[in-house]
C-alpha cells in the first residue's frame, strides 16, 4: 500500500524526492493494513468504509502507458473487472484526459531534479558508487522507462514539470469524484527474471506523482505462475476507503487464500 502523500511521517527514512516519497506498507491482508492505519492515525471521513462490492462504482484506468502492458497484465485487469461485475459493482471506463499523457515524464523529471540534492553527499563521499546516482547528481539524463536515452532537461523543463504536476493533482481530484475507486494495473507483467531490475514503474509513477492512496490487490497469476496484481486507487485522504475496497476485491479474487 502507498498511502496518501504526507499521511505517514517519513522521518528517519532516506529522502529521494520530497515531492513524491511516500512510506509504503506491506501486510498479509487488507485487514492488517487497516490495523496499520489505526497505528499511524490515518484519517477517515464520516462515511463508513464499504462492506460489500455491490453498488460500488469502479472506474477502470489503463493509464497512458497501456501499451507497456504484457498479456499477463491485460488478462489480470480483465479478470478483476469480471470479478467486480459478478460481485455487483458497476464497472465503467476511467480514461485520463490528454493532459495526463506525459505524467510519467513529469514524474521522472521531478525525481531527477530532487535526486540531485538528495544523493549529493553519497556521491561525494562514496568512491565507486553506482552510475545511477552519479548521473542524478551530475545532471546526466540516463535512460527512460524503455531503456532508451532520455532527453536532456534544463531548468525551464523542471519548472514546467512542477507546474504540470500541480495542475494534474487538482484535475485527478475532480475526476475521481465520479467513481468510488479506480482499478488499474500494478505492473507491466510478471516479475522479471534475475536481480538486475525490479521491472518498469510506468503503472506506478502516475499515482505517486498525484499523491493519491494506492493498494495492490493480489490473487491473480500469469503464465509462469507468478503473481500479477491489480491496484485500487482512491482520492487523496480516502486511504481507509481504498483499503476496504481492496479487501473486498481480494476476497473475490482469491477466496481460498
Amino acid at each position: 500500500m502507498e498511502a496518501t502523500w504526507g499521511t505517514i511521517s517519513r522521518e528517519g527514512l532516506k529522502v529521494y524526492s520530497v515531492t513524491c516519497d511516500t512510506l509504503g506498507l506491506y501486510a498479509r491482508s487488507a485487514r492488517d493494513l487497516a490495523l496499520l492505519a489505526d497505528v499511524y492515525r490515518v484519517e477517515t471521513d464520516a462515511a463508513a468504509p464499504p462492506s460489500t462490492l455491490e453498488g460500488l462504482r469502479v472506474g477502470v484506468c489503463r493509464t497512458p502507458e497501456w501499451g507497456a502492458a504484457t498479456p499477463a497484465t491485460r488478462d489480470a485487469l480483465d479478470a478483476a473487472t469480471r470479478a467486480l461485475r459478478a460481485a455487483g459493482a458497476e464497472v465503467v471506463p476511467f480514461d485520463l484526459p490528454a493532459a495526463f499523457d506525459d505524467v510519467y515524464a513529469v514524474h521522472r523529471a521531478v525525481l531527477r531534479r530532487e535526486g540531485r540534492s538528495a544523493f549529493l553527499n553519497e556521491v561525494v563521499t562514496t568512491p565507486g558508487i553506482g552510475s545511477f546516482f552519479r548521473d542524478l547528481v551530475e545532471g546526466r539524463p540516463g535512460t527512460d522507462a524503455n531503456g532508451r536515452p532520455a532527453p536532456e532537461l534544463g531548468v525551464d523543463d523542471y519548472r514546467a514539470a512542477y507546474r504540470t504536476a500541480d495542475a494534474l493533482r487538482a484535475r485527478i481530484d475532480d475526476l475521481q469524484q465520479t467513481v468510488d475507486v479506480v482499478l488499474t494495473p500494478s505492473a507491466t507483467g510478471e516479475a522479471p527474471v534475475g536481480l538486475e531490475s525490479t521491472g518498469s514503474s510506468v503503472f506506478n509513477s502516475p499515482w505517486t506523482l498525484l499523491q493519491v492512496p494506492v493498494v495492490n490487490v493480489p490473487g491473480l497469476t500469469g503464465p509462469s505462475g507468478l503473481p500479477v496484481g491489480v491496484s485500487l486507487v482512491g482520492r487523496r485522504y480516502d486511504d481507509r476507503h481504498v483499503i476496504a475496497c481492496a479487501g473486498l476485491l481480494g476476497d473475490v479474487l482469491a477466496p481460498a487464500a
